[in-house]
């Protein structure tokens, strides 16, 4: 059985188990089966790469009803739209979604220099289907499924504001270490 914070494989069944806030959906493998060709794989990565910039720059949002992620556009009245419960809502209705909890399962690698100053992250998501990873230093989010790699540019804001947040958390790990 593999475990993971999202699900629990059950190789035996064919079967998961996905944690849906407090609630376990025990759910076909099949379900997890979306990425069908490197097409898939290349939208998929296209929509992670922008739930990252959004939540980095603070517009990632949960939706009230469905607890979709949702993007809120800042410039169409500090709304979002969901497509799963056909409803606009105003960015007080929505729980925000910061770059802790949408990373809060990855694997982290600091690259520091040699008189310990912190120069970039990189941050590994192990996903049911594929591995994504979050580089500063190269600005990009990738992933990689069977022998296939994808690669999105991210903006140099979104590569500062991850690496203030996990800067100060290798500085504050190290200091009390």
């Amino acid at each position: 059985m593999t475990r993971n914070h999202l699900y629990t494989e059950h190789p035996d069944t064919n079967y998961y188990t996905a944690i849906d806030g407090i609630e376990e959906l025990t759910l076909p493998a099949t379900y997890f089966d979306m990425i069908q060709n490197v097409n898939d794989l290349k939208d998929e990565c296209q929509l992670m790469a922008k739930e990252i910039e959004a939540s980095a720059n603070g517009n990632l949002y949960h939706c009230p009803d469905c607890e979709q992620m949702l993007i809120a556009n800042l410039l169409d009245n500090n709304a979002a739209y969901c497509d799963e419960c056909e409803h606009h809502y105003h960015i007080d209705e929505m729980e925000l979604i910061t770059i802790d909890e949408l990373l809060e399962t990855a694997k982290v690698k600091y690259f520091i220099k040699g008189n310990g100053e912190y120069t970039g992250v990189r941050v590994s998501i192990e996903l049911p289907e594929f591995t994504a990873s979050i580089d500063t230093h190269s600005q990009k989010f990738s992933a990689q499924w069977k022998n296939h790699i994808i690669e999105i540019k991210l903006s140099q804001d979104t590569c500062d504001r991850i690496d203030d947040h996990y800067e100060d958390t290798y500085l504050l790990t190290n200091k009390s270490a």
